[in-house]
């Protein structure tokens, strides 16, 4: 069975292998309410085989067996990342079928899900020293938003899976439930629903100079890759998220070779300036 040792974002270094045949058919049940982070939580959970190294989440592993709920989300989708690398034969590839946006043509797009220093398409963001270093002494975070300081703590696994329960829900209030989660404290506030109040009326620029202040202190991975239209006459250069979904952890049975050969000559294309 293949294995490998991964350095996640944050330093956590865990122990994959590949996941299983009879382990994919979890990826179609998604009844009772299962969210894809809940089915790839289960993935992760049975395909890490050891905990190297905790990182600054020492709490994260007890005798080597790592609880994903605890751990970074910035973590956890990087090892969904390298758990897709690990299981597939080609799995560094992901075909993308799109329309471009300016010449409404489809497009054939295969992105390499290898880290941009390793010349794939992928931005990792490592968590910041003084990041680690407040995490290990079990310290919070600050920013001051709309004149308020707040403390705050970094995003979990298990923050996420809440919010992505919850994600049907588009009212204002139970997206401040949600965001609630992470802030320990609010300056001159102290009741828990009076912090869900005050989040409720903050104007969406303040909500975004939060979020902002969060990400800035967190870890993880940036998902969008480049798109160039490869048509005559279209000259479109856009962004696209990779579709974090059922079909990013099934095998992709298309004609890879032709399509990573048309790939390399747009590539090479743009570095020539064609």
């Amino acid at each position: 069975m293949r294995k490998e040792t991964v350095i996640l974002p944050s330093g956590l270094s865990i122990t994959l292998r590949g996941k299983t045949l009879e382990e994919d058919s979890a990826l179609t049940d998604q009844s009772r309410g299962r969210t894809f982070l809940d089915i790839c939580f289960d993935l992760l959970t049975a395909c890490t085989v050891s905990v190297e190294d905790p990182g600054p989440v020492t709490d994260v592993a007890t005798d080597g067996k790592i609880d994903w709920d605890k751990a970074l989300y910035g973590d956890f989708l990087s090892a969904v990342f390298a758990l897709r690398k690990l299981s597939f034969k080609d799995g560094n590839m992901y075909d993308i079928d799109i329309n471009c946006p300016k010449s409404g043509k489809r497009i054939e797009w295969q992105a390499d899900l290898r880290m941009m220093d390793d010349g794939g398409d992928i931005v990792d963001y490592i968590l910041p020293d003084e990041s680690a270093e407040i995490l290990r002494s079990g310290g919070s975070f600050e920013a001051t938003v709309a004149g308020k300081v707040v403390k705050f703590r970094l995003q979990t696994v298990a923050d996420a899976r809440y919010a992505a329960k919850n994600a049907g829900t588009i009212n204002n209030k139970a997206r401040a439930t949600s965001l609630r989660r992470r802030i320990i404290g609010v300056e001159g506030i102290s009741e828990g629903n009076d912090i869900v109040n005050w989040l409720h009326k903050l104007e969406d620029a303040d909500v975004q100079d939060l979020q902002d202040a969060m990400e800035g202190e967190d870890c993880g991975l940036d998902d969008e890759v480049e798109i160039l239209c490869p048509h005559v006459g279209c000259s479109a250069e856009f962004m696209v998220t990779i579709p974090f979904e059922l079909s990013f952890l099934l095998p992709q049975n298309k004609k890879r070779d032709k399509r990573r050969k048309r790939m390399d000559q747009i590539r090479e294309r743009k570095s020539r300036g064609i």
